[in-house]
């Protein structure tokens, strides 16, 4: 009430009364908030944000349906219906929201990671593959983006992809001993024993005590 024209005051106003649940009382400081510069978006993902949190879903996914309805959504809102639809138990609606935010913003590399990681936790791997070294091409030398596809080329199948994926992971940084475990994991299902077993002695180098690096090694060694 001192600072009615106080932008910071008046959100806080807003949020006060909509973590108690009362959303009537938290309109006329979210719309003199609109007033002073605060997006209609961002207004309105909180308003989804407060149906959903109140267990209301169903409302929360129709105000961010008609954000994108009328092409005022940024890349959050397609994000985050698409997180409700997938929650509803709807996935393919879930990855239709995210195939139409990548036709809206066609070089976001974080759609198309969501995109791809979705399709993979669907189990469509050689599409997520594809969505996946998109958002690469886009952002490389983004190590979850290269762990994502990895994982992926991994499932679909692609082994020798995968193993050139996973080389890539570990020059981003050559001392991690996870990186190096998936780089000799991948060359091992790869059958590259030989350079398999190269890369599980450059791991126990760093880490000494990995046990998983350990019993793979020694399997190899047998096998020779």
């Amino acid at each position: 009430k001192e600072h009615p024209d106080w932008l910071a005051a008046l959100n806080e106003m807003a949020e006060v009364h909509l973590e108690r649940g009362e959303l009537e009382r938290a309109l006329p400081y979210l719309r003199q908030s609109a007033e002073l510069g605060t997006s209609e978006v961002t207004i309105q993902k909180r308003i989804a944000t407060y149906h959903r949190d109140g267990g209301d879903p169903g409302k929360a996914i129709k105000i961010l349906q008609q954000l994108t309805e009328n092409n005022t959504a940024d890349q959050s809102v397609y994000t985050f219906l698409s997180e409700l639809q997938v929650a509803q138990g709807d996935v393919e609606k879930g990855i239709s929201t995210l195939e139409e935010a990548s036709e809206r913003f066609p070089e976001s590399p974080y759609i198309h990671f969501r995109l791809g990681n979705l399709l993979a936790a669907s189990g469509q791997y050689r599409q997520a593959v594809a969505w996946l070294k998109s958002a690469d091409n886009l952002n490389a030398r983004d190590p979850r983006i290269l762990r994502s596809l990895l994982a992926s080329q991994a499932r679909a199948g692609q082994a020798d992809d995968a193993v050139e994926t996973a080389k890539r992971l570990l020059a981003l940084n050559p001392d991690d001993p996870h990186f190096n475990f998936l780089y000799a994991s991948r060359l091992e299902v790869a059958e590259s024993t030989e350079e398999a077993i190269a890369a599980y002695e450059q791991l126990l180098d760093i880490a000494p005590q990995h046990a998983a690096g350990l019993n793979n090694l020694a399997t190899l060694r047998i096998q020779l």
